[in-house]
């Protein structure tokens, strides 16, 4: 039938994945550009990325905005994820005292940097 092709998956080249359904095509054709040349350069460090809203994204790394407060020290961050991998590394044994979990622990943007 019609939707029988959509279960036939396409194989990545490059590595073990597979994609199926309807956007089988453009979705291995996106994940392709892992695999390809990274022609955006960052213009403060030396990494590169084949995709522009990437390097868009990790430009703002090297920001001084860093609305993201630790919530058991001083330490701010430009990014929620690097704020939860300082916690995770550094207050480990804080929060294993208090039993809590680093995905209990709120964490929110304030405006002042």
């Amino acid at each position: 039938g019609a939707g029988e092709d959509q279960d036939v998956p396409l194989k990545c080249h490059s590595c073990p994945k597979e994609f199926i359904g309807s956007n089988k095509l453009e979705t291995l054709t996106n994940h392709l550009m892992l695999h390809s040349e990274k022609p955006y350069a960052c213009p403060f460090c030396s990494h590169r990325s084949n995709r522009k809203d990437n390097l868009q994204y990790h430009i703002q790394t090297h920001g001084s905005r860093k609305p993201f407060r630790c919530p058991y020290c001083p330490h701010r961050a430009n990014r929620k994820g690097n704020l939860k991998n300082h916690i995770t590394s550094r207050h480990a044994k804080e929060l294993q005292s208090l039993s809590v979990s680093i995905n209990s622990v709120i964490i929110t943007e304030t405006e002042d940097s």
